[in-house]
């Protein structure tokens, strides 16, 4: 919950291909390019896509 506005706003500047515009601060929005205020861990690399398997969410359920 902690990420949750920032992870918001971080995945509509990527949904609009800009992350590597230096966007001005704005309420809910720090400013800046994306790489700077993101944390790099929360992003979907290949090799965390590669080990997402629906059944390991049944298995939480």
């Amino acid at each position: 919950m902690v990420f949750a506005w920032l992870c918001g706003t971080a995945l509509g500047i990527m949904i609009m291909g800009s992350e590597q515009e230096n966007i001005p601060a704005s309420p809910g929005f720090p400013g800046g390019m994306l790489h700077e205020w993101f944390p790099g861990e929360l992003l979907l690399d290949n090799k965390r896509y590669n080990r997402i398997d629906v059944l390991d969410l049944a298995d939480q359920l």
